[in-house]
């Protein structure tokens, strides 16, 4: 059969039929997704402890989004922070609900576990299978020594030990391991503290010296009083980007890589810090609500009421998409075997 010639009005009928038809599905997609969320609890069930900057952000977060979800849910918020957060990170991906009720965050550097510490690790998710859902900020990170330290620069830590504090294998233990095997920075870890929140009392009690790794948004809000009365020193920032925050007078550690080789493995190390506080969900939650809940961070961030919020604190907003997380990751996942495996092998705690 002939077909007749195509006219304006007739194509722009057609567009608006098919306008129509996503505006519907749209809707009603939106309305299931109300029905469901209406009268209910959202739980973000946190792998840091109280206090810590990831938990800052989620009480912060929790306390306006409900408003922004369809259906208008209770939002509270949970910690879990055993073994550096790595326990809630396997609780998420193998026992959390799977329907959109349960929302993780974890530390920066968890997703990055396996390929840190390869064989060693204790990771019992899969990292492609976690549904990234927002971060509110990078993870701006310093290391600190108290004042009394003999290590007051960057330069010092290469003739002066440091005594810090460690959690977990990913965190500032695997840190201080991995910069004094790769840059012979002289740290030396006391391993055992349950959290930041403890490492931070036993500097100021005199018991370590200093941290490897803090985040700034935790000095900024927690201890703005170290900052402001100059009880710390802030040696240097870690990630291949500077935060526009800490002082410009506070070196990169990128700075400080004598070859290619070292900074692949810095990049590679510190490649979490541009994810920096990640929420997710675990595998399997319906799209409409995966959909609706990223919408719903998104609106959070513009809210006036959140924003004031967030100044009265202290807390910097600097959001990070879904998909600006995913290709931080996938980049990380594909990078090569053989310096995957030098990290690892850095990561190991020095022979003396």
């Amino acid at each position: 059969m002939r077909r007749g010639p195509f006219t304006v009005s007739a194509v722009l009928a057609a567009a608006l039929t098919v306008t129509g038809i996503a505006a519907g599905t749209a809707f009603a997609d939106e309305s299931a997704v109300a029905e469901f969320y209406s009268g209910k609890t959202v739980r973000f069930v946190v792998g840091t402890r109280v206090g810590s900057g990831g938990d800052t952000y989620a009480r912060l977060i929790a306390d306006h989004i409900g408003k922004h979800i369809p259906g208008n849910p209770n939002v509270i918020v949970e910690n879990m922070p055993a073994a550096g957060g790595l326990v809630q990170a396997n609780w998420m991906y193998n026992q959390a609900d799977r329907d959109g009720t349960v929302v993780g965050l974890t530390r920066e550097s968890i997703p990055f576990e396996p390929i840190l510490l390869g064989d060693a690790s204790k990771a019992e998710f899969k990292l492609d299978e976690l549904i990234w859902l927002s971060s509110p900020n990078m993870f701006p990170n310093v290391a600190i020594s108290w004042h009394t330290s003999d290590v007051k620069t960057v330069g010092d830590l290469l003739e002066n030990e440091l005594i810090v504090g460690g959690i977990g294998q990913t965190g500032s233990t695997n840190d201080a391991y991995v910069l004094r095997n790769l840059l012979g920075f002289k740290y030396r870890v006391i391993n055992g503290y349950p959290g930041p929140s403890e490492i931070d009392l036993a500097v100021e009690n005199g018991e370590l010296e200093g941290r490897a790794t803090a985040g700034w948004t935790g000095l900024s809000t927690r201890h703005a009083d170290w900052l402001r009365d100059g009880k710390i020193n802030i040696l240097y920032q870690t990630g291949a980007v500077k935060y526009p925050r800490i002082p410009d007078d506070v070196p990169s550690l990128m700075d400080f890589a004598k070859t290619d080789e070292q900074r692949a493995i810095l990049e590679l190390k510190y490649g979490s810090n541009a994810v920096g506080f990640p929420f997710f969900f675990p595998p399997e939650v319906p799209q409409e609500r995966v959909d609706a809940v990223r919408k719903a961070f998104e609106a959070t961030y513009a809210d006036p009421e959140f924003i004031k919020a967030a100044e009265a604190q202290h807390v910097d907003v600097f959001p990070v998409s879904h998909q600006e997380m995913e290709a931080v990751y996938k980049k990380a996942y594909e990078s090569p075997q053989e310096l995957r495996d030098k990290l690892a092998e850095l990561s190991k705690p020095p022979a003396d």
